[in-house]
């Protein structure tokens, strides 16, 4: 299995290999410090994929204003054949529902969330290569021992928590609490990000729908698994895809503020707070 991922990912990894490897030549060629230059190929990095998904992300909140509209009609069908389980009534409301959606133009938009994945994973096999010394792609042995050497905060970008168990306890302490510190902030802005921009930005379940109780629960707990979720796996990764992580969850704040604020999915409080603003 583990040969079958190696295979499925190398072209992946060799794609981020190539980019990080032009970001960071072309930093370098700005005179900065080894570095300055590698953290700003991360952020290079999460601009060139966050950039080329923004298409994907219009499409998105399209996608979401299409479900909010269709929503009544649904929750009407779910209604009418609430407790009906013969084959007939179940055949009868998944074509109504299916014809509802067409008319919306309802369907899944899980793009974003797929790259974004595979990116990180990518990454993460990139960033394990270069802690082990391994030329990968275009990071040749000069660039991996770069990357493996260069410091930012006396922390490199293959530097992990678990990795400095038993190395030099003092550096070691200095170098954790600096990978911990970027993770927790990557968890707080996820956090934030989620609990006071996303949230707002989704429609709200009601009682009596169908599911309404279980989706209640899931909108009060997704903020803090979201954050818990990042501060478990911090000790573990590399620093540097804690990096790409922090940049990633401050560009996702960005984004869920201009949508928000300007194209906010209907039935929702952000869409409240939205025509409350252009109220004449």
């Amino acid at each position: 299995m583990s040969e079958l991922l190696s295979s499925l990912f190398r072209p992946v990894e060799t794609a981020i290999a190539w980019l990080l490897a032009s970001l960071h030549d072309l930093a370098a060629t700005t005179g900065w410090g080894a570095g300055p230059a590698w953290l700003a190929a991360l952020i290079g990095l999460v601009v060139v994929v966050r950039g080329a998904l923004v298409p994907v992300t219009i499409r998105q909140v399209r996608l979401a204003h299409a479900a909010a509209r269709a929503r009544p009609a649904l929750a009407d069908i779910a209604r009418r054949y609430a407790g009906r389980t013969d084959p007939e009534s179940l055949r009868r409301q998944l074509a109504e529902s299916r014809a509802v959606r067409a008319e919306h133009g309802v369907s899944l938009g899980l793009m974003p969330l797929l790259v974004q994945g595979v990116v990180l994973f990518g990454l993460y096999r990139v960033l394990a290569d270069i802690a082990a010394g391994r030329a990968v792609g275009a990071m040749g042995d000069a660039l991996v021992a770069s990357a493996r050497t260069a410091r930012l905060g006396g922390v490199s970008l293959a530097d992990s928590v678990a990795g400095t168990a038993g190395v030099g306890l003092s550096g070691a302490a200095g170098t954790g609490v600096a990978i911990l510190a970027i993770g927790a902030l990557a968890a707080v802005i996820t956090y934030a990000a989620t609990r006071w921009l996303s949230l707002p930005n989704m429609v709200e379940p009601q009682p009596g729908e169908p599911g309404a109780e279980l989706a209640a629960t899931t909108r009060r707990i997704t903020p803090t698994i979201a954050a818990l979720g990042l501060l478990v796996s911090a000790p573990f990764v590399p620093s540097g895809v804690l990096v790409y992580w922090l940049i990633s969850a401050t560009w996702t704040a960005a984004q869920l503020t201009v949508v928000g604020r300007w194209a906010p999915t209907p039935g929702t409080a952000a869409h409240a707070a939205y025509e409350k603003r252009h109220r004449p």
